[in-house]
């Protein structure tokens, strides 16, 4: 799949969340990535999930039990995955830049994309 549309489909499909999932996950998906980030081998990666748990660090800073938190953030996941099928596969990519050219909107080195969702 394209990276670009499977950033845009993530990004459209989490905003159909209430935003307190959002945060939620969000807040777990930025420690997950640090991390991510900080660890050398697969080892360490596990060691530092195990030690600074973004799961439990979530449920400290938003004052839920983690057993909660593991769930909503499961469920998040269940509700992205399905949505960002959808929009992968309902999702029309317009290649745009000739047009934009002609009109002088843009200069020639520069490139214009859409995705657009059909109306379901």
């Amino acid at each position: 799949m394209n990276e670009l549309l499977y950033q845009y489909a993530h990004k459209q499909a989490l905003k159909e969340l209430p935003l307190a999932d959002q945060e939620l996950y969000n807040y777990v998906v930025v420690r997950e990535v640090i991390l991510t980030e900080h660890a050398t081998i697969e080892q360490h990666l596990y060691d530092l999930f195990i030690e600074k748990s973004p799961i439990l660090e979530a449920a400290k800073a938003f004052d839920l039990p983690s057993k909660k938190v593991y769930d909503t953030v499961q469920r998040i996941e269940r509700f992205l995955e399905d949505r960002i099928q959808y929009y992968t596969n309902t999702l029309h990519f317009i290649e745009m830049t000739d047009l934009f050219e002609q009109r002088g909107l843009i200069s020639n080195k520069q490139q214009v994309k859409y995705y657009l969702l059909p109306n379901n």
